[in-house]
C-alpha cells in the first residue's frame, strides 16, 4: 500500500516529497530514510516517545470496540455522515489521527470505497493495527511533525486522543 500512496507523504524533517526505495524504505529528496517494518507499518517519529502504552492496553481496547461493539452506534453515525458528503469526494481518504490499535478506523472504512490511514505516536498500537488490519496504511508518527502532504484527506477522525486543529486544517481537502 505504501507504494500506491507514497505521493501523499512528506518528510517529517524537511517536508520534501517521499518515494519508495527498494520496497523496504521510504526516502525523501534529502535522503532522510524511514524503513517499513516487517509488520507493514512505517515509523516516522523524529524524536523518542515514552508513553504508558502497552500491548495489553491496545488488546483490551480492541476487544471493547470490536467484540463487545461498545462504539457500534458511533461507527454507524460516522459512516452515515461520511456517506452524506461522499458526492464531493473521489475515492475518499480518511485519516484517523490517534488511531490506537486501528479497530475504529477499520470498522468505519471496511466494505466502502474509502481508504483508511491511521497515525498514532504509540508504536505498540500501530504494530497491533498493522498486524490485524492489512488493508489500511499505518504510521507511527506525531502530528506536530506530520508525514503527510497538505490537502490530501477528505475526512479526519480524532476520537480519543489529543488534537492538532491547525494541522487538521492543513491536511483537509477544500471539501473535507
Amino acid at each position: 500500500m505504501f507504494s500506491q500512496q507514497v505521493h501523499l507523504l512528506q518528510c517529517p524533517y524537511c517536508n520534501s516529497a517521499m518515494t519508495v526505495h527498494l520496497s523496504a524504505s521510504i526516502i525523501c529528496q534529502n535522503n532522510h530514510t524511514f524503513d517499513l517494518s516487517r509488520q507493514g507499518y512505517l515509523n516516522v517519529l523524529t524524536r523518542p516517545f515514552k508513553g504508558n502504552y502497552d500491548k495489553s492496553l491496545f488488546a483490551a481496547r480492541q476487544r471493547m470496540i470490536t467484540l463487545e461493539g461498545l462504539y457500534a452506534p458511533l461507527v454507524e453515525q460516522i459512516r452515515t455522515i461520511i456517506y452524506e458528503h461522499m458526492a464531493v469526494m473521489t475515492g475518499p481518504k480518511v485519516l484517523d489521527a490517534g488511531c490506537g490499535e486501528g479497530s475504529l478506523l477499520h470498522q468505519i472504512v471496511r466494505d466502502t470505497p474509502m481508504t483508511g490511514f491511521g497515525i498514532d505516536i504509540a508504536k505498540e498500537g500501530i504494530a497491533a493495527a498493522a498486524a490485524q488490519y492489512t488493508d489500511q496504511l499505518w504510521i507511527v508518527g506525531d502530528l506536530s511533525c506530520s508525514p503527510y502532504q497538505a490537502k490530501v484527506f477528505d475526512v479526519i477522525l480524532n476520537l480519543f486522543s489529543p488534537s492538532n486543529y491547525g494541522e487538521f486544517n492543513r491536511l483537509l481537502t477544500e471539501d473535507g
